[in-house]
């Protein structure tokens, strides 16, 4: 494996991570540095794709504004974290208990896969749009 392919790997990794923990994390503007971290990975995948411009879009146009404007209306707004004692839920990620993150996202995940493993909905639907078309073009 040669270095560009690891840093590659590398880099897609903690763009996928840190976009997983963007959705999971309960606290607003730590999801949005989260969602900066995944955007840096980004672009270094686009520069290890041969796509120079498109990662200096990527940092320039996402994770130099956009960004900034979600952090800037979030903390204008003064949204602060709630307790989970008084939200009545938990963050999977900062409980004691890691196995609720495991019982709540595996069987999901393994459910995900099956439907995707599954191509006989996938050919059906493919089949009956191929029909409507030539049917329409018949006409």
């Amino acid at each position: 494996m040669t270095v560009a392919r690891f840093v590659f790997d590398a880099a897609a990794a903690v763009a996928v991570l840190f976009g997983g923990l963007m959705v999971v994390t309960r606290n607003s503007v730590r999801s949005v540095l989260t969602l900066v971290v995944a955007f840096f990975a980004l672009a270094v995948t686009y520069v290890m794709l041969l796509s120079p411009f498109i990662a200096a879009i990527q940092v320039i146009v996402y994770a130099g504004a956009i960004l900034v404007l979600f952090l800037f209306v979030l903390m204008l707004l003064n949204i602060g974290h709630i307790p989970a004692e008084r939200s009545g839920s938990r963050d999977p990620l900062s409980s004691t208990d890691k196995s609720s993150f495991a019982e709540k996202w595996v069987p999901g995940l393994v459910r995900f896969a099956n439907v995707a493993r599954d191509d006989s909905r996938v050919y059906a639907a493919r089949s009956s749009c191929e029909a409507t078309v030539e049917s329409a073009l018949s006409r």
